[in-house]
């Protein structure tokens, strides 16, 4: 019988196995194929074809590979990278040894973007998303605690220098209800989640805030949920750190209006403004010789695209509302709740006739959200950050050190009753070296109407690049 038979007893196109070669078929070893069929089965009998590798050979190739991934390892965490550590955290021989030890095993056994953190000792091992070294960050001394977020410094060893690393609060008052400190511990959650994110869309600019190096997200069995960024750490914020001569102001403000420009031509808003939110940087010897300052705190920040689905729905409920009960106490309500997180001092007020205060960017904002305008919306929270902005740079320009409150409460309550700054601060920008276009322009980012208040691009030519 020439073909095998199948199973239904019908030939078999299958090939033949142990039969001599006929006539018009291909021998090729001891599978014999039609000539149809050769193509397609060479690439098959070329596998066969290939050297087998042993199971030796497969241990000797992971044996090379594990000591080239050490060699590389031990490359960046040298002796004089662990003793630096040891002597700028005041952290044991041993403690370090752990560290590098975790690190290893972390980069010898685990894919990359694996990451942990050691309770124990407090410290992050964390992997690049492509393969490469690991980092070890120690966690040091708390630097500071902000609206939702804590920030302490860290000493990255691979990078051989410090950072700071921000994460959300963990709001453990006692006077909280559980509830009401699990949904605070959410939204710092997600306000620093979605900080992480803008400042990586952001990248590097003039002043914005640095990306952050690393974005940590742990899930810790049995433990807590270790979230956060760790990023470049800057000398202080604006309340405490000033320029000291008029190159350095005009510097300094050229900075932060790119900087805002920057996040405004990004389609965001930011919401909040403010000296403490501006981080600085000192100059140090062997750099630039410059003041750096850069708009920070982004994690009440927001786009605008996805705003609107609420500017929308505000909108619509109030059209759907009867008309007896469109009143401007509900548009307040819904202007109060796109407007988010603020510092009420660094927002525009405005005193009614019986001396009650409001802000009067939250009116206008009302107005917008009644006839359903949402572009007259977006410029109305630029035009906010402007105001913030201006009030920042007379405040960081006009004084040399932060402002005591009774003298910052006089100032804008003379802003409220007059629409103007007051005489004693113009003159204190003057004699800090501002010349008159420049105060006259600040003072007109101040105004209680938002549509009088300059662009940035005005801003910009009153403090050109130095």
């Amino acid at each position: 019988m020439s073909l095998i038979q199948g199973q239904s007893g019908v030939s078999s196109n299958r090939p033949l196995i142990g039969v001599n070669p006929k006539k018009g078929r291909d021998f090729v070893g001891r599978l014999y194929t039609p000539k149809s069929d050769s193509s397609s089965r060479q690439v098959a009998q070329d596998s066969l074809n290939q050297p087998t590798v042993s199971n030796r050979q497969r241990r000797i190739k992971a044996r090379k590979e594990k000591r080239a991934k050490k060699a590389a390892f031990y490359k960046v965490f040298d002796k004089c990278s662990r003793i630096w550590a040891e002597g700028n955290l005041d952290l044991s021989r041993a403690t370090v040894k752990k560290a590098v030890k975790v690190a290893l095993s972390v980069f010898l056994e685990s894919t990359s973007g694996a990451s942990i953190y050691h309770a124990e000792t407090d410290f992050f091992v964390s992997r690049p998303e492509t393969d490469g070294v690991p980092e070890i960050s120690f966690r040091g001394r708390l630097l500071g605690t902000g609206g939702f977020g804590i920030v302490h410094k860290v000493f990255m060893v691979a990078l051989g220098d410090f950072a700071a690393l921000k994460e959300p609060r963990k709001y453990e008052d006692s006077e909280l209800s559980e509830t009401l400190r699990s949904d605070k511990r959410d939204g710092a959650v997600n306000d620093l989640i979605n900080e992480a994110r803008i400042l990586q869309a952001l990248g590097v600019a003039d002043g914005v805030q640095k990306p952050p190096y690393e974005v940590i997200d742990f899930h810790q069995d049995g433990g807590d949920h270790i979230v956060g960024y760790m990023g470049h750490q800057y000398n202080g914020d604006m309340n405490s750190i000033r320029p000291e001569n008029r190159a350095e102001r005009v510097s300094v403000a050229w900075q932060l209006i790119t900087g805002l420009i920057t996040i405004h031509g990004h389609d965001l808003r930011h919401g909040d403004i403010k000296p403490g939110n501006i981080f600085m940087d000192k100059p140090e010897l062997g750099d630039s010789g410059e003041y750096r300052a850069y708009i920070a705190d982004l994690g009440g920040a927001r786009y605008f695209s996805d705003i609107k689905a609420d500017f929308d729905r505000y909108s619509n409920r109030f059209q759907q509302l009867p008309k007896d009960r469109q009143s401007t106490l509900v548009l307040l309500r819904f202007a109060s709740f796109l407007i988010g997180g603020h510092t009420k001092s660094f927002n525009s007020r405005r005193k009614t006739q019986r001396g009650a205060e409001f802000l009067s960017d939250q009116m206008a904002i009302a107005r917008s959200i009644r006839d359903g305008d949402f572009n007259m919306y977006k410029g109305i929270e630029r035009a906010r950050d402007v105001y913030s902005l201006g009030l920042s740079l007379v405040v960081a320009l006009g004084f040399k050190s932060e402002v005591p409150e009774s003298h910052f409460n006089n100032l804008i309550e003379h802003l409220i009753d007059h629409e103007t700054l007051h005489q004693d601060v113009k003159d204190a920008l003057s004699s800090n070296g501002l010349n008159s276009r420049q105060i006259d322009i600040l003072n007109k980012t101040l105004s209680d109407k938002w549509r009088e208040r300059p662009s940035l691009e005005q801003l910009l030519n009153e403090f050109p690049k130095p």
